[in-house]
């Protein structure tokens, strides 16, 4: 009897561990869809400096990094630092999205970066 409750449990873990691999393990394209044209303006505050981007050719830069992104879902993460990203639409709605060296977090959930974005960025910003 106790041969078959270990055997439950150790499957149970098993299980449980790989739907968490599966779950966090995937590459996610959360700005595939992003378009530049649809938004009116975009604010990156780099911790000491607020930038906002009101022409195209700007926010067509800061669009095109986050698009290429590379992001792996993963459990949620508190960490300070880093830049805050504001995507303003010309609907009027706002999606904030902080940056670190690291890892990204969005209204979407929590997410990690395959290099430092934060420097690309701070570079466009200059």
């Amino acid at each position: 009897m106790k041969e078959k409750i270990v055997i439950s449990i150790v499957c149970g873990a098993v299980v449980l561990g790989l739907f968490v691999v599966w779950k966090t393990g995937k590459t996610a394209d959360i700005f595939e869809t992003l378009d530049s044209s649809e938004l009116s303006r975009i604010s990156v505050d780099t911790g000491g400096q607020e930038n906002t981007f009101t022409k195209q050719e700007d926010m067509d830069k800061i669009v095109n990094v986050l698009r290429s992104m590379r992001l792996d879902k993963t459990p949620p993460i508190s960490r300070d630092g880093g830049l805050i990203i504001e995507l303003y639409s010309k609907n009027g709605d706002v999606e904030k999205i902080c940056l670190s060296s690291d890892h990204i977090v969005t209204d979407s959930g929590y997410y990690i970066c395959d290099r430092d974005y934060c420097k690309v960025l701070v570079r466009i910003c200059e």
